[in-house]
């Protein structure tokens, strides 16, 4: 099977984008661009050339709503799929992958989940209340990065690397010990923490779900939305932009070094047969 390029991959996650924001204004939900869509958005009008991901945040309220509705709508929404923890199939990542089930990934290196049930995707990231003190905010930011990283714990078979010959030592033990306790377990206890305030009335808010986007924000860096130019579509971005994008990239119109300019995940992309369409329907 011929391999999709990194603009064919582009193009079906803009389309996942497009549906994803049309169930939105019909549902009345809200969603921001983020991260690197966000900058890619800012800076390029569209993708960062060289960047395989399509990221978006929603609130805890409305992520849940969303999730609900693809729940009771599967087969009217096929191809379009949420892949999300909690689920029939081992997915632990806490953030929700809406996919498009016409193509498949292969992983180049290790993948903690399978990926038979996984198409191209957008990552939907759910930002919960943190409460109107900085302080609270900060303190639940930290703890659940550590129960993010008793998750991975939980159900990765390799190692972090580090340089320390004690940590070297006792990571087996520590692994071994997450294994039996259980990824259901620090789940639970992630949850409870996603659920310490209520998103609308918190001045601070926050991803608590991926070690990589941990942090609290105040809630008007966000509301009112605006729209801004993706692929000469408009989509909704936070209110305050610019200011999400220094707190995360520094200059970020300047471009990186040409070495860096690398996609962010490792797999290859495909187009499933026909018989692999319909099994999946």
């Amino acid at each position: 099977m011929e391999k999709l390029q990194i603009k064919d991959c582009q193009n079906i996650e803009l389309g996942i984008l497009i549906k994803v924001d049309e169930l939105c204004k019909k549902l009345g939900l809200r969603y921001y661009l983020i991260y690197g869509t966000l900058l890619g958005a800012v800076r390029h009008q569209g993708f960062i050339p060289w960047d395989d991901d399509l990221d978006i945040m929603m609130p805890r309220p409305d992520y849940k709503v969303l999730i609900d509705y693809f729940e009771a709508h599967k087969r009217d929404l096929f191809p379009f799929k949420a892949i999300y923890a909690w689920h029939d199939y081992k997915y632990s990542y806490g953030m929700t992958r809406i996919t498009n089930m016409n193509y498949k990934l292969k992983y180049t290196q290790g993948c903690p989940f399978s990926t038979e049930d996984m198409g191209l995707f957008i990552d939907v990231y759910p930002y919960d209340g943190l409460g109107n003190d900085i302080k609270t905010a900060q303190a639940i930011s930290k703890n659940s990065l550590k129960a993010e990283r008793w998750i991975g714990r939980s159900y990765n078979s390799y190692y972090t690397t580090t340089e320390s010959t004690l940590k070297k030592m006792v990571q087996p033990f520590i692994y071994k010990y997450a294994h039996f306790i259980g990824e259901d377990h620090y789940q639970k206890k992630m949850m409870k923490i996603s659920n310490s305030f209520n998103y609308d009335s918190s001045r601070f808010v926050g991803p608590l779900t991926w070690h990589e986007s941990c942090g609290c924000f105040e809630k008007n860096f966000f509301e009112p939305y605006v729209n801004v130019n993706f692929c000469d579509r408009l989509f909704r971005a936070p209110h305050q932009f610019d200011k999400l994008l220094k707190l995360g990239y520094g200059d970020y119109m300047k471009l990186p070094p040409e070495n860096e300019r690398t996609p962010s995940h490792f797999y290859e992309a495909y187009v499933r047969s026909e018989h692999e369409k319909q099994s999946n329907d």
